[in-house]
């Protein structure tokens, strides 16, 4: 794109109505003191074109000052664009803002279409605006200037080493590089924490694994069962005796609970009624329950009903225990009568035999549940420390492919930036290309001597 002219300005800042510049196809030279609207020239096609200013990039006031009451400012410009087109553009800014492109109104987006892209168009037509640009916005702005290169290319200039680590072109080595740190980061807690279970399991697996107990007594506590089943079968009045033994006992104890317990407290309970039922009975009768004079005589009728049909409730439950403990008595009469008949030396003899035989055997028996027991919380243990064991392999597994992954990020980190670094050394040579048909001298003006400074 080229910048033909200014065709005309109206109340654009200081300059003249109607003011027009013809620029030279080559050079044209703009020639005055300071503050002589030399700059305001320049900033002339840039604000038609753009509606930013010379110096700070963003939308200025361009109204004169000393014309408050003009309506609208405006500015005509001619350019010629790349197929060699002229073109004319017209700004209006005040009471009525548009552009004109060829007489018909547009928009700034349209106009884009001759310079692309807005901020290299800026410092292009400025490059001290370049100059004062943060340098991130710089550096961002270089990297967007730079020649678009093919991904492939770039990773055709790799070692087949470093190809095979990075396995595939990347489009942008700095985002790619951010995700990979991102995951490395992911990675490093996640050997933090299967290093944590390690950690948790290593007491337990570092466990002695004890050995099962036998029970080598088998064969001996069979024998006695055996023996024990014999005498039983042969001595069925032995065994009987110690049956009848227990029995007298427990005769005797519900006899004992029925004299010495349920009968004393129903007794007590029949005396503390009957002394009520004399009470109700008497002239002078008096309520069980407010101890005042019973004046009612269907009252005290009532009560001595109910009393006499407790009494009558009590004197069966009483008959009723007389007879259980007459039966009781009774049968334990037979028990000792029996136990007296089987009572011989001959049976004791077995009893006790029997006895003792049961001793052993119980003894065996409580041997062998304590090692199985004893065996239960070994296999327990053991099953404990394999499973230790097992989790410590898997997480040492663990550690191992996330540290091996890790290490193939670092090394893709590393290879990424040098892709970066071949693609931006490729670009530059390419510019470097385009440069050597373009010059650009930057100059700057001390107000005290007038002198320029290149």
């Amino acid at each position: 794109m080229i910048i033909k002219s200014i065709d005309d300005t109206r109340g654009y800042k200081g300059l003249p109505d109607g003011t027009k510049v013809v620029f030279n196809e080559k050079i044209t030279y703009i020639i005055g003191d300071n503050y002589k609207t030399k700059s305001t020239i320049l900033s002339v096609p840039l604000w038609v074109m753009t509606g930013y200013s010379l110096n700070e990039g963003n939308q200025e006031d361009v109204s004169d000052d000393n014309r408050p009451n003009l309506r609208n400012v405006t500015a005509q410009i001619t350019i010629i664009d790349n197929e060699g087109e002229e073109h004319s553009i017209f700004r209006s800014k005040g009471k009525s803002n548009y552009v004109l492109l060829d007489g018909i109104r547009t928009t700034r987006e349209a106009l884009s279409k001759f310079y692309k892209d807005i901020q290299f168009f800026l410092c292009a037509y400025n490059p001290y605006r370049f100059r004062s640009m943060k340098k991130d916005e710089q550096k961002e702005l270089l990297l967007r200037l730079l020649p678009n290169i093919e991904k492939e290319e770039i990773f055709g200039l790799l070692t087949e080493e470093e190809q095979e680590i990075l396995a595939e072109p990347i489009l942008d080595a700095k985002e790619y590089n951010k995700e990979k740190r991102a995951k490395i980061k992911e990675i490093e807690f996640e050997i933090k924490r299967n290093e944590g279970i390690k950690e948790s399991n290593l007491l337990t697996a570092l466990k002695v694994e004890e050995k099962d107990k036998t029970f080598d007594k088998e064969m001996e506590l069979l024998d006695l069962e055996a023996q024990y089943e014999n005498l039983l079968k042969g001595g069925i009045g032995a065994f009987n005796l110690e049956d009848i033994k227990r029995k007298i006992k427990l005769l005797e104890e519900k006899l004992s609970k029925i004299l010495k317990e349920d009968l004393v407290n129903a007794k007590e309970k029949k005396n503390k009624i009957q002394e009520k039922l004399n009470n109700v009975s008497s002239v002078n009768s008096e309520c069980p329950v407010c101890k005042q004079k019973i004046v009612n005589e269907a009252l005290r009728k009532a009560l001595e009903r109910q009393y006499n049909k407790e009494l009558e409730t009590l004197d069966a439950s009483i008959e009723k225990l007389k007879q259980e403990a007459k039966g009781y008595l009774a049968e334990m009469n037979s028990k000792k009568a029996l136990f007296n008949k089987l009572n011989t030396s001959e049976n004791k003899e077995k009893l006790e035999n029997i006895t003792t035989l049961k001793e052993k055997i119980e003894s065996l028996k409580e041997e062998k549940l304590e090692i199985e027991l004893y065996n239960q919380k070994v296999e327990a243990k053991r099953k404990e420390i394999r499973n230790a064991k097992l989790q410590i392999e898997k997480v040492e597994d663990a550690i191992k492919t996330l540290t091996e992954t890790k290490e193939l990020y670092e090394k893709q980190i590393v290879v990424a930036k040098k892709f970066r670094k071949l693609k931006i050394e490729r670009q530059v040579k390419l510019i470097r290309n385009l440069l050597d048909k373009v010059t650009i001298d930057f100059y700057k003006v001390d107000t005290s001597t007038r002198r320029n400074y290149r």
